[in-house]
């Protein structure tokens, strides 16, 4: 087991862009919402007009799609965390609207997708005047002091063994959003090469109707030690998951056929996936991509502040 700590997806996708962060994950609705992550004080939204029932397949949409408006927030989040975007005010408001109207979710969502993503500049007001950032409601020190017991036993990792700093990842393979973090987390580890190591744990989200294989394959990959190598297959080809193309990745990679497609579907593999989802559950998992920082909870503003979250957990003792 080891101490580890959650450092939120929305925080990582942030640090591509250097905005403040942002709840750009994949939700699980196998569980609950959880407060910060599933917004339901939404200002401008027009929700209050809605009844009960509209206003929650309102707040469903709003909380699953991007705002668009260049910030990596969701439509909800946005309008919590950076109030005074027009984009997404008047994006809510359009969603709240189509619904009242008789609108489908289906129909209402692909407007959304019609929409063209504006560069940030023309979203949201000009930025304050240069000086330090305010810090987010709540936030205190860079780690936290809450703690969490994962076990890592037998996951795939890289970097040393014996790293001061363990940082654990669930990941989902059809996850857009675990996707953009892969260029983060191979810039940390190339920074500290020696004192960071990356633990991979699976989480697909129920919604995603691949993801389930594509761990399976994943893990089926790593009984004939090819994990990393799949892993990046998996990433590079999201829209490739069904069984016929994860077959032919494992062709590729020059595995044993016979023996993966068996392990496709074995017993064994699925109990191993469903303890990685249930130790996510125990960690209080509300989307992917979820990452734990030896054992204390970060809130990370940009690079900067991950590599400041790293160098402070190399100070303390575990």
């Amino acid at each position: 087991m080891i101490r580890t700590a959650a450092l939120g997806a929305a925080a990582l996708a942030a640090l591509a862009t250097g905005a403040a962060p942002a709840a750009a994950q994949c939700s699980n609705p196998g569980r609950p919402p959880e407060p910060g992550v599933y917004f339901r004080d939404l200002a401008g939204a027009g929700l209050e007009s809605l009844p009960p029932p509209l206003r929650e397949r309102s707040l469903g949409i709003l909380n699953g799609s991007p705002c668009l408006c260049g910030c990596r927030h969701t439509l909800a989040s946005c309008r919590v965390e950076e109030p005074r975007c027009e984009r997404s005010r008047r994006l809510a408001s359009e969603v709240t609207q189509r619904l009242a109207s008789g609108g489908t979710d289906a129909e209402v969502q692909a407007f959304l997708r019609s929409q063209p993503i504006l560069p940030r500049a023309l979203a949201t007001p000009a930025p304050q005047p240069p000086g330090p950032p305010p810090a987010p409601a709540g936030m205190g020190s860079v780690l936290d002091a809450r703690v969490f017991d994962i076990p890592i036993a037998g996951a795939p990792s890289r970097g040393p063994v014996d790293a001061p700093v363990t940082l654990v990842m669930f990941s989902d393979f059809q996850c857009p959003f675990c996707a953009r973090s892969l260029p983060l987390i191979e810039q940390t580890l190339n920074s500290f090469p020696s004192q960071v190591r990356l633990v991979f744990k699976h989480f697909p989200i129920p919604s995603h109707s691949l993801a389930h294989d594509a761990a399976m394959a994943a893990l089926a990959a790593q009984e004939q030690d090819r994990f990393w190598p799949m892993h990046d297959l998996l990433f590079a080809n999201r829209s490739e998951l069904e069984r016929p193309g994860l077959m032919r990745m494992a062709r590729s990679l020059g595995l044993d056929l016979q023996r993966f497609e068996r392990d496709l579907d074995s017993v064994e593999l699925q109990d191993r996936l469903r303890k990685d989802m249930d130790a996510g559950r125990a960690a209080e998992i509300t989307g992917t991509p979820m990452f734990y920082l030896n054992g204390r909870k970060v809130r990370i503003l940009s690079t900067t502040g991950l590599r400041q979250a790293i160098e402070e957990a190399l100070r303390i003792p575990f």
